[in-house]
């Protein structure tokens, strides 16, 4: 036997389930740094790979490059960017976060610096970019750092947060 649903409670239940899907929102994407790559070819040996990020295993300081992986967004929230990273005493690892279009046409950037401390610290830096005309729908995302060497930085990772 077979129980009847009134057809109010069918439009109920519709109606919740309309409602639902219209707040959905994407997960954040977590990024482990060993994506990230030498920036100058030379120095393709000096950049060392660990189970928790990248590091720079040369004396002198290099620069790496890495992708930050992110679902294209509508306009209006601001698009928040978290890069973590961990610095020895005495040493500063800066970075610099780039928007391109899908033409590859450089729109915008903006850098930061965190420092290290005796005997090191672990950082989380927040980068945020307006929505409304910095970082569109269809725009590439990547972060250009210089780091310190023998060991004494550490690029963990990068979050791309989804509204």
């Amino acid at each position: 036997m077979f129980s009847k649903i009134p057809t109010t409670t069918l439009l109920y239940i519709t109606g919740i389930l309309v409602s639902v899907s219209a707040t959905i929102h994407a997960d954040n994407l977590n990024t482990s740094g060993i994506v990230c790559r030498n920036y100058i070819a030379a120095e393709v040996k000096d950049i060392d790979y660990t189970a928790s990020g990248v590091t720079n295993i040369a004396v002198d300081y290099r620069y790496i490059i890495c992708p930050i992986p992110r679902s294209p967004i509508n306009s209006g929230p601001v698009a928040e960017f978290f890069v973590d990273g961990f610095n020895t005493g005495n040493t500063s690892t800066t970075c610099t976060v780039m928007i391109h279009d899908y033409s590859g046409n450089f729109k915008t950037s903006t850098t930061f610096t965190e420092a290290g401390d005796t005997p090191g610290r672990a950082w989380d830096h927040a980068v945020f970019f307006n929505t409304t005309n910095q970082l569109t729908k269809y725009d590439y995302v990547s972060m250009y750092c210089s780091i310190p060497g023998n060991k004494q930085s550490v690029i963990y990772g990068i979050t791309a947060v989804q509204p």
